[in-house]
């Protein structure tokens, strides 16, 4: 009986003393949700004034035990300061990320005019995410680039369809429609861009549609 009460007594004790994981949700940089794990130090109730490093683990779902346990182990034993551990959860999310990574890069193409770079970067993206309206953006601002106005509609006509409000589509759909002669909804992708807040479509229907 003594064996088991002293065995009950540790057990309560060590409980006490492990690091706390505890869980949490933010929004991410495209309103979706982010899911977090956060390990904060033995004790951190006690010492919440202290500062503490933070370790960031990316794949959280599957790297962030392993690494809470080292960080946790090696602390306790005087072998790495106390730390804070957040584990961001990306199995659901990875593929946008990777989407806005090679999108961005076109952005960046495109501005110095290196367009094949550019469809390149665009079709990575599309891969990794096949719903992702930016690149069908970007993909039909490369193509009225290259004069292909009719294929920069279709991805201008795509990237709507996924994204009803997608202001900057209806400007530039509306800026390819014109190049096609096609007046009459470059006019109306113009007042839905300026409805949505572009204040560069104001301008379009001022000069090209009154």
């Amino acid at each position: 009986m003594r064996k088991l009460f002293l065995l009950i007594a540790t057990t309560f004790m060590c409980n006490n003393l492990i690091a706390q994981t505890v869980y949490k949700e933010i929004d991410g940089p495209n309103g979706e949700k982010r899911q977090l794990k956060i390990q904060v130090p033995r004790n951190y109730e006690k010492n919440v004034d202290t500062m503490y490093p933070v370790i960031i683990v990316l794949d959280g779902d599957y790297l962030f035990e392993p690494v809470a346990g080292i960080a946790d182990y090696y602390s306790y034993w005087d072998e790495m300061p106390d730390v804070i551990v957040v584990g961001i959860n990306q199995s659901k999310t990875k593929d946008a990320d990777f989407a806005l990574a090679y999108n961005n890069k076109a952005s960046l193409l495109l501005d110095e005019n290196k367009f094949e770079k550019a469809k390149i970067e665009i079709e990575k993206a599309l891969e990794a995410d096949a719903e992702y309206a930016p690149a069908y953006n970007n993909k039909g601002v490369i193509n009225h680039k290259i004069k292909k106005y009719k294929e920069a509609i279709v991805a201008f006509d795509k990237a709507i369809q996924i994204d009803v409000d997608y202001a900057k589509a209806y400007l530039n759909r509306g800026i390819s429609k014109q190049m096609i002669r096609d007046e009459d909804g470059a006019c109306l992708d113009w007042k839905k861009a300026n409805e949505l807040g572009i204040m560069l479509a104001k301008k379009y229907l001022i000069n090209d549609c009154e």
